[in-house]
C-alpha cells in the first residue's frame, strides 16, 4: 500500500511540473476552450452498501443519493451508469419507497422523477445495481480499459498474486461502479459500506470502522466509511 502511494505521489509531482513546462511552450489561443458541463443538479450527498462477488467479478450496490436542483426546476434526472446494469430505482419519502421509471442507455442513466422539483427541494433516490466491469457492454462505447474497477486474480489461482479489488475515481471512472454524477468538479459528502469475506482487508484514504453487520445482508465482516466534508471520489482498494 506504500509502494504503491509513494509511487502515485511521484507520478503526479512528475507530471505536475513536466506539464507545467510543456504548457509554457504552447501559445495559449491553441488551447482548446474545455468548459465545465452544464449542471442540472447538486449531488449533496452519497451512501453506497457494497458487496462483491469475486467468481462472477461482480459488484452488487446500493446506493442512496441525495441531490437537489442546481437552479432550475427539473423533472428528469440524468446520472452517468457505466458497464453496470440497473435493477430498481425509487424515490425515498421517508420510510415511503417511490418506484421511479427509468431507462438505462449506454453510460447514462434516464430517471424520470414524479413531479417538477424546485432548488428549495432535495430528493432522496435509491438505485440498485450491479457492475459488472469484464462484462460485454458494446452500447457503452467504452475504451476497454476505462473500467473503473478491477478484480484482480479473483480466483485466486495464480500464484503470490493476492485476491484484490481496486476502484477509480479519476477523472470520471466512479460511474463504473455506482451511478453519479461523474464530473470532476462535482463534490458531495459520502459514506461506503463494503462486505467481504474475513481474509480480505480493506483499505482506501482514510480509516474504516469495521463491524459484524451489514445494511444489505448477513456476511463475515463489513467496513464503514465516512467522509464528513465534500469531496471528489477516492479510490477504494
Amino acid at each position: 500500500m506504500l509502494d504503491f502511494l509513494c509511487a502515485c505521489s511521484g507520478f503526479f509531482f512528475f507530471f505536475w511540473f513536466g506539464g507545467q513546462g510543456l504548457l509554457a511552450q504552447i501559445p495559449p489561443d491553441s488551447l482548446p476552450l474545455r468548459p465545465t458541463p452544464t449542471r442540472f443538479f447538486d449531488l449533496l450527498h452519497t451512501r453506497l452498501a457494497l458487496e462483491p462477488d469475486f467468481a462472477r467479478q461482480a459488484l452488487s450496490g446500493l446506493a442512496d443519493l441525495s441531490l437537489v436542483p442546481y437552479f432550475y426546476p427539473q423533472s428528469v434526472l440524468q446520472l452517468a451508469a457505466k458497464r453496470m446494469e440497473i435493477q430498481q430505482v425509487e424515490l425515498l419519502r421517508g420510510a415511503e419507497k417511490v418506484p421511479l421509471s427509468f431507462q438505462h442507455e449506454g453510460q447514462k442513466l434516464h430517471i424520470v422523477l414524479d413531479k417538477s422539483y424546485t432548488r428549495q427541494d432535495t430528493l432522496r433516490l435509491s438505485i440498485a445495481y450491479i457492475a459488472r466491469p469484464e462484462a460485454d457492454w458494446p452500447q457503452a462505447h467504452l475504451p476497454s480499459h476505462e473500467k473503473g474497477l478491477f478484480f484482480i486474480n479473483p480466483e485466486g489461482k495464480i500464484p503470490d498474486i493476492p485476491t484484490q479489488l481496486w476502484t477509480q475515481g479519476q477523472s470520471e471512472s466512479a460511474s463504473c461502479w455506482f451511478p453519479t454524477l461523474d464530473v470532476p468538479n462535482e463534490r458531495a459528502t459520502q459514506e461506503i459500506y463494503l462486505t467481504v469475506e474475513k481474509n480480505l482487508l480493506l483499505s482506501l484514504m482514510g480509516s474504516w470502522s469495521i463491524s459484524a453487520k451489514t445494511p444489505m445482508a448477513p456476511a463475515p465482516i463489513t467496513g464503514s466509511w465516512t467522509s464528513p466534508m465534500p469531496l471528489t471520489w477516492p479510490p477504494l482498494w
